[in-house]
């Protein structure tokens, strides 16, 4: 990558797909720098984070993703302040004890460890592959999950049944509608790693200014979450929508809140909800 007729050629390359298919997303996969002479890892990793910089100028447009799969030396700072980064490929994994745990686990991991640092919002995981679809979990699941990440998709939604179809239709209205709202902070309410297949986890994305925002709770094998919410201003009330059916929860003092009163016990193992919570 320190051959400028190297970049030249790649770029051109990337230029006509633009041009001629008019893909507007790539993802620069299985990333690892190593020292070759006469350049060290940093030159080269420097010389393609420059090249992407110049594409990203070229095609303002086009979203240029990051895989640090290999390298996680770069992982999640420095892609994520230039574009989204693409980290899991959200297959089934296997924990130390040989105890097989289903793919939206990872998904659900993955935003729980980004949650302190970066948006989850700058991450992208493969919605809707093998290991999704063939773990059980409903659209209704995977979607409030994808919600919280830069949705893709790497399936052809028409082989979905047309219930899944019509779920992920209205998911990916609902996201395109508050996008903005889902791309800052994200409060982990939770401390439980998800990724054992068992453990609830709850996130809050939320605008301090404007004392509003979401709560994403997730149950998985185990029981329900307990959310305690952040960010909330004393004294103030709270009203909790259900985005999906529009029912009003109620409204509750921050206090409640905060203090994990909010009843969820009626979530259902392998289930999620989405609420909107706004100050009144």
């Amino acid at each position: 990558m320190t051959d400028p007729d190297l970049r030249g050629y790649l770029g051109a390359a990337v230029d006509r797909m633009i041009a001629d298919w008019g893909v507007s997303y790539f993802k620069f996969d299985f990333q690892a720098w190593v020292d070759c002479l006469l350049h060290d890892y940093n030159d080269y990793e420097e010389a393609f984070a420059g090249w992407v910089e110049s594409l990203k100028d070229a095609h303002p447009d086009v979203t240029f993703t990051f895989d640090e799969t290999n390298d996680q030396r770069r992982y999640a700072f420095e892609s994520a302040a230039r574009d989204r980064s693409c980290v899991d490929n959200a297959h089934a994994h296997s924990l130390p004890d040989g105890t097989r745990v289903s793919a939206p686990s990872q998904i659900l991991h993955d935003v729980w460890m980004a949650g302190p640092w970066i948006p989850p919002s700058t991450l992208g995981v493969g919605l809707f592959d093998n290991g999704t679809r063939d773990a059980g979990y409903s659209a209704d699941f995977l979607l409030p999950a994808a919600a919280l990440t830069h949705m893709t998709f790497w399936t052809d939604l028409t082989k979905l049944s047309a219930e899944d179809q019509a779920t992920t239709a209205w998911w990916l209205g609902w996201y395109h509608d508050h996008a903005t709202a889902l791309g800052g902070l994200v409060y982990r309410l939770t401390e439980e790693d998800p990724w054992n297949g068992t453990a609830a986890v709850a996130f809050q994305p939320w605008d301090p200014a404007g004392d509003r925002g979401f709560l994403f709770a997730f149950r998985q094998a185990g029981a329900q979450p307990v959310a305690r919410l952040q960010g909330l201003v004393a004294g103030h009330q709270y009203s909790l929508t259900n985005v999906r059916d529009g029912s009003v929860l109620g409204a509750f003092s921050a206090e409640a809140l905060a203090a994990g009163a909010l009843d969820l016990s009626a979530l259902g193992a392998s289930s999620a909800v989405v609420l909107a919570v706004a100050a009144e």
